[in-house]
């Protein structure tokens, strides 16, 4: 609840045309796609450091569909629809 009244409040501060709404539920949308390395682990029912590992340069060169990650300062994330597009390919190429 606290992250949804500061986002209603930034959009009060920046924006001044009606459908601010939907302005926040793009922001929200946007958020919920961003995934953490405790959020895939959970998806994959992998652990942590097996998805770190093939986060790794090392990691991502022996696998022939590297998992697709984001580097943000020194943080990995992911995108859901990335990540899901992974999980469909690699059950592709098993069958």
């Amino acid at each position: 609840m606290l992250v949804w009244n500061r986002l209603l409040n930034l959009v009060d501060s920046c924006c001044t045309h009606a459908p601010k709404i939907d302005l926040v539920l793009d922001l929200v949308d946007f958020v919920m796609e961003i995934m953490t390395i405790d959020e895939v682990a959970a998806m994959l029912r992998m652990s942590k450091r097996s998805v770190y590992e093939m986060t790794s340069g090392r990691g991502r060169a022996r696998m022939k569909h590297p998992l697709p990650v984001l580097r943000i300062n020194s943080s990995v994330r992911f995108l859901r629809k990335d990540v899901e597009a992974w999980i469909e390919k690699l059950a592709a190429n098993g069958k």
